[in-house]
């Protein structure tokens, strides 16, 4: 994952008992900080599924890449994830993820021959799904989130707002002189 930051914050320790279960993590095991882009103005991530000819939601999309969030907007938060029972799909050829998702007989059959050949397209794999079921359907099997490859780098779709923990500010070398 050459995309990812080089470099984690240190995770205040309330954040880090807060995190304690939560499968999104560095390679050394700390709680890993992940990035959201958007170009709006907003104070609470929406979660909610949506469907419809314009807009297609599965819940609030992160990724471990600074960089690949600034492709869906100027504005980039920091959050960590608390998503402990995730569908985990890293690594898994298009046939492989269809296998597994919790949908009907003929809708795998449908997305096979869709992405017949295809191994990593996991965000469009998903996106093919009705939204509003497919988020029933892993809620249902006990998925509390996504983990995917999207580029260079793991993606994770957060379920709910609860899960969504922003990064503290930190304060630059001018406010903590000033503020002495």
């Amino acid at each position: 994952m050459s995309d990812v930051q080089d470099t984690q914050p240190k995770v205040p320790a309330r954040l880090a008992k807060l995190l304690a279960a939560t499968v999104v993590r560095t390679a050394d095991g700390h709680p890993l900080r992940v990035f959201h882009g958007t170009n709006g103005a907003f104070v609470r991530y929406r979660t909610a599924p949506v469907h419809t000819l314009d807009k297609r939601r599965l819940g609030a999309y992160f990724t471990a890449s600074e960089r690949f969030a600034r492709c869906y907007g100027a504005v980039v938060r920091e959050v960590y994830l608390d998503i402990r029972r995730p569908l985990d799909l890293r690594g898994k050829a298009a046939a492989d993820v269809i296998a597994e998702l919790p949908v009907s007989d003929r809708a795998k059959a449908e997305l096979c021959s869709a992405f017949k050949g295809l191994d990593y397209c996991h965000y469009g794999l998903l996106e093919a799904l009705p939204q509003v079921s497919l988020r029933k359907a892993l809620e249902d099997s006990g998925y509390d989130g996504v983990i995917y490859t999207e580029g260079h780098a793991d993606a994770y779709i957060a379920f709910e707002a609860r899960q969504i923990i922003p990064v503290p500010k930190r304060k630059s070398a001018l406010e903590v002189d000033l503020s002495t």
